[in-house]
Order: structure tokens, then C-alpha cells, then sequence
């Protein structure tokens, strides 16, 4: 799962035209939390945070993960 969300992340991120400090400032979340997620660092980040970053990018929580 976490190999898909660092990837799908990032390309819905830039395919949206955001930076990670907009999507960070647009999310509410901080910037190193939308880092350590694109980085693979985050082993099991919060369905919460998911879920803010999906709206935003106006995705679904599965199409972060799948």
C-alpha cells in the first residue's frame, strides 16, 4: 500500500498543479507530513490525513491507495 500511495500521491499532486506546501496549506496538514507520505516514510499514515488529502485533489481515499 505504501509503495501506491507514495506514487499515486504524487502524481495526482502534480497532475492538480500543487506543490507540497500548497497541498500541505490547503489540506491543513504540515508540509513534513505530505513529504514523509511521498517519501515512503509514513508506514501507516492516519485515514484522517488520507482523507484531506483526497479532497483536496478532489480523489477518493482508493484511488490513493490502489
Amino acid at each position: 500500500m505504501i509503495k501506491n500511495l507514495k506514487r499515486n500521491l504524487k502524481q495526482f499532486r502534480k497532475s492538480k498543479g500543487y506543490s507540497k506546501l500548497r497541498l500541505a496549506r490547503e489540506t491543513g496538514l504540515c508540509a513534513r507530513s505530505i513529504e514523509y507520505i511521498e517519501a515512503g516514510k509514513a508506514k501507516n499514515p492516519r485515514i484522517e490525513t488520507l482523507k484531506k488529502i483526497a479532497n483536496v485533489l478532489d480523489i477518493t481515499v482508493e484511488d490513493l491507495i490502489s
